[in-house]
């Protein structure tokens, strides 16, 4: 069988053929904490989640995943056979974001960690400052749950063409790396932030030339912002995946069997006292 052999191209046929190709700098991601979580960080801090969380983001990463194989050395006489039998997914994604000058992308991630381990959710926050003090965490999941899912959307500056969305399942951030600060020039302080997830599922979005200029309402006009006319479709897809959970019967009957055991009122603000919040 032969191989390929070197043709003569035109420039204008290479710019056609491959001359429209993807931009790292044009994306958007979504880090919405659960209700609970956002209910927990506005008592705190004031802080509601807004785009301008999203637009801070200066880096992210598009995930990726390998085949787990068996290797096979007996079926054929020298030679090395390779099976797949699971997909393996990166276990943690990292952001990094700029820090505006209220601090409030700092607050907001460390108060989603303070709400994970109880620190003012399930204990008193000023009992922290004692030497002794012990910890406990909140459930992952269910109605004071701290995981959520995650999105980042990459697209192209006209939103036009199609675009790729990830939903991490089952996310929450895992760590907030240090900030160092010194003397000397002048930068823009940025903190990266670590979250782990079970999995991810990639589906591609028709852009903007295949849908109408107006929303699924008539009355609603819509916006050049692709996290715009992405957000009630994230929406969606959070509100099945938390239906699914609520109709998964281990869920239940974990809930069930150990819910006053993770949240008691009594140690302080427990995260059903917060369900009201936004």
């Amino acid at each position: 069988m032969a191989g390929t052999r070197p043709n003569v191209q035109k420039t204008s046929d290479l710019v056609t053929k491959i001359g429209h190709l993807a931009r790292t700098n044009v994306y958007q991601i979504k880090v919405q904490a659960p209700r609970p979580v956002l209910g927990f960080v506005s008592s705190q801090t004031g802080i509601k989640y807004s785009e301008q969380i999203e637009l801070l983001c200066s880096s992210a990463t598009l995930p990726g995943s390998a085949m787990a194989t068996h290797e096979n050395v007996q079926d054929f006489y020298g030679v090395r056979t390779r099976y797949a039998y699971s997909r393996q997914h990166d276990e943690s994604i990292a952001l990094e974001f700029y820090v505006d000058k209220k601090y409030n992308i700092i607050s907001y991630f460390d108060e989603w960690h303070n709400y994970i381990v109880g620190q003012g959710s399930l204990y008193n926050k000023e009992s922290y400052y004692k030497s002794n003090q012990v910890h406990r965490a909140n459930y992952p999941k269910g109605e004071t749950g701290y995981m959520a899912p995650m999105y980042v959307t990459k697209f192209e500056k006209d939103v036009q063409d199609q675009a790729i969305e990830y939903c991490f399942i089952d996310a929450f951030p895992q760590s907030i790396n240090s900030m160092p600060v010194a003397y000397g020039q002048s930068e823009i302080l940025k903190v990266t932030v670590s979250f782990f997830y079970s999995r991810y599922v990639k589906r591609n979005l028709i852009g903007q030339r295949g849908q109408s200029r107006t929303g699924r309402y008539s009355n609603q006009t819509k916006s050049s912002n692709p996290a715009d006319y992405l957000r009630e479709d994230n929406s969606r897809i959070a509100a099945e995946l938390d239906e699914q959970v609520n109709r998964n019967p281990f869920a239940r009957d974990t809930a069930d069997r150990f819910g006053d055991f993770f949240i008691n009122r009594d140690l302080g603000i427990g995260a059903n006292d917060l369900s009201g919040f936004a």
